[in-house]
């Protein structure tokens, strides 16, 4: 049953184990893309998120087995020497128990397009890559100087303390698919000191960082290095700590991802927080679920399609504003959000180009649903429903898009209306099920939802939350009707 995929946001989903890492509680993917693309041992990726050049078969199989006459740390400066000497085409496999990593360790990794380099870990057994204190990064691929990592594919492993817990160096076609990352004394994963590029970052789990403690760090800040052309999708990112402790964090000049299908939960600071792009390609940030933020779901400067997002309990549910670069170029449709704090926060909207909010819901317990504290001219706004009860918040000049676009409109959406382009919700209601606080949702429009058709076709996306089709009558918000 559908309910049985969206009720709880993921909860059907929850503890399902991954291959490679049986004995750890795994959330899997948000109900965008189902546990088939990410249990059991036929898992089995869609095609847009499997790199093209890693189906070529392994040239040469290494096996690493455990001897449990030696110790972790032994075993791990023997797992060093293998990685050291891999060549293209090579798989080394690494059979279960731990591996303890002592000193720098850099890992070039240099296969070729049609004969990658794997490490793996043996399917059905646990393998711990960790180190004994947090003086260097657990593992580090790439270089800082030199030729960099390429067509090299991490899958099945467990990384935990260090410092960092991965961090990608000077790399391109790199693929980290299915591993744990988790209890680091800084971030999660990071690619931050050097540029990389057409890297794939799949079905992880990362949590309990500490540190500035994001779970991924992307790129630098003000685009010393940037990440570019890359994927991000299915993780799970969640619990993360520290003095900040975003979920996924994409630095300004990084340009050309997508930021897909995530399910981000517990963050101190923003579930997923993306820069702009300097004027390069526009990055995509769609069809990912947020959960209970202490601060902002979703933070988005520039340059950027956010589309088919589902973000729920948050201190606010969308906030942008001026940082490191100009907030412009901004296409934010068919999102659903259900918060008890405001809906959305455009601080630096007013007169920018390219500036559109179309076809979302937006349900705020506090409110206001819809604000522009600095004015919004300029800004298209189309075929969003609002909902905040009344008393909850005011859509005067300030919030929903300046004199003519607030003419008529008052405090309480659910009470008298709602801005030019926008209409007002009836309440949860709405919705197949919600309430304000609780994770049992059903973000589903409901029989007689105000949802229901609302949406504006000139700003539709093709699909919704699920990946499925929409239909011709379109719907506000992340999820097409039933």
């Amino acid at each position: 049953m559908l309910r049985e995929v969206v009720s709880g946001t993921i909860a059907a989903l929850r503890g399902v184990a991954l291959p490679g890492l049986a004995a750890l509680a795994v959330a899997a993917a948000p109900p965008a893309l189902h546990a088939q693309f990410v249990t059991g041992p036929a898992a089995k990726l869609p095609a847009e998120f499997t790199p093209a050049w890693a189906a070529a078969p392994a040239r040469r199989l290494v096996d690493l087995t455990q001897d449990p006459r030696r110790s972790a740390a032994d075993r791990g400066a023997e797992l060093v020497a293998r990685m050291a000497a891999l060549q293209p085409g090579d798989e080394l496999r690494l059979h279960g128990g731990t591996y303890q990593l002592g000193g720098l360790v850099e890992v070039p990794l240099r296969g070729e397009p049609g004969a990658p380099i794997r490490i793996t870990g043996q399917p059905g057994e646990r393998v711990v890559i960790t180190r004994g204190d947090a003086s260097q990064n657990v593992l580090n691929v790439g270089a800082q100087k030199g030729a960099p990592a390429s067509y090299a594919i991490l899958s099945g492993l467990e990384i935990t303390g260090g410092s960092q817990g991965l961090r990608l160096l000077s790399c391109h076609h790199v693929w980290i698919d299915r591993c744990h990352i988790h209890h680091t004394r800084e971030a999660g994963l990071t690619a931050n000191s050097a540029n990389t590029s057409a890297v794939t970052i799949t079905r992880n789990e990362i949590d309990h960082t500490d540190g500035t403690g994001e779970g991924m760090y992307l790129g630098a800040n003000e685009g010393a290095v940037a990440m570019s052309g890359s994927l991000v999708a299915l993780n799970h990112v969640h619990d993360t700590g520290g003095t900040q402790g975003d979920g996924i964090e994409l630095k300004q000049g990084s340009w050309g991802n997508r930021i897909v299908a995530n399910h981000v939960e517990r963050t101190p600071y923003p579930s997923i927080i993306v820069y702009g792009t300097n004027g390069r390609a526009i990055n995509r940030i769609e069809r990912n679920v947020c959960e209970d933020s202490g601060d902002n779901l979703l933070q988005v400067q520039g340059e950027a399609l956010v589309a088919n997002n589902l973000l729920l309990r948050g201190a606010i549910g969308i906030h942008s504003h001026d940082h490191q670069g100009k907030t412009r170029d901004l296409r934010i449709v068919h999102n659903t959000i259900l918060t008890s704090g405001p809906g959305t926060d455009f601080t630096s909207w007013n007169g920018r180009p390219g500036m559109v909010f179309a076809n979302n819901a937006v349900y705020s317990l506090a409110g206001p649903a819809l604000s522009f504290p600095n004015g919004s001219a300029g800004v298209t706004l189309a075929g969003n429903v609002l909902f905040e009860p009344a008393g909850g918040g005011a859509h005067g000049a300030e919030h929903a898009g300046g004199p003519d676009a607030a003419r008529g409109a008052a405090a309480g959406t659910g009470e008298r209306g709602a801005p030019a382009g926008c209409v007002a919700g009836r309440g949860l209601s709405d919705f197949q099920h919600a309430d304000w606080h609780g994770r049992d949702v059903d973000a589903r429009p409901a029989a007689g939802s105000a949802l229901l058709g609302a949406a504006d076709a000139r700003f539709a996306v093709p699909d919704d939350l699920r990946g499925a089709a929409r239909a011709p009558l379109l719907d506000a918000g992340c999820l097409d009707g039933p």
